[in-house]
């Protein structure tokens, strides 16, 4: 499917844009993947994140530090599927650390999966691993230096063959 037009230009096409999108919360994993990122050397990463939530403040500050990081707020539906469709990989870095975790649904995960868009994901259950390992890339565990390995092992992949594994 043709990707829709970005609601902002990517700097270069070498640029390698991570997205998150939702409850910016530690349940959710914000922290962790605002300090994967900050691990993240390489100036054509880019991360970019959308929702709203406590951690707000936290990712807006980051992204007035560094400018690899645009945060969008909350964005209406049309400006969300332009987003994920300008993104090589969308990731979910929920928490498996909340007693909470093991007993939500994984929404998110489906949403991202659904766009054809590579997939970084934690695993709050083993079952997540099992019944959707073989189309996404998972993170062994929801720490930051677990997330900022998958992210650089993904974006050294050939984006054809990122891109195979997502459709």
């Amino acid at each position: 499917s043709p990707r829709a037009t970005p609601p902002v230009e990517r700097s270069h096409e070498e640029d390698f844009v991570i997205m998150y999108s939702g409850g910016l919360s530690e349940l959710k994993g914000v922290d962790r993947l605002l300090d994967a990122f900050s691990q993240l050397e390489s100036p054509s990463f880019r991360l970019w994140v959308t929702g709203m939530g406590p951690l707000r403040d936290r990712v807006q500050a980051a992204a007035q530090t560094d400018p690899r990081i645009k945060f969008w707020g909350f964005t209406e539906d049309s400006v969300l599927t332009s987003l994920y469709s300008s993104a090589d990989v969308l990731v979910n870095p929920h928490s498996v650390r909340h007693a909470t975790a093991r007993y939500l649904f994984p929404s998110k995960l489906i949403e991202y999966l659904g766009t054809g868009i590579p997939v970084i994901s934690t695993c709050s259950t083993p079952e997540i691993a099992a019944e959707y390992g073989d189309v996404l890339f998972v993170a062994r565990d929801d720490g930051a230096q677990s997330l900022a390995e998958v992210i650089r092992a993904v974006a050294a992949i050939p984006r054809a063959d990122r891109m195979a594994i997502g459709e």
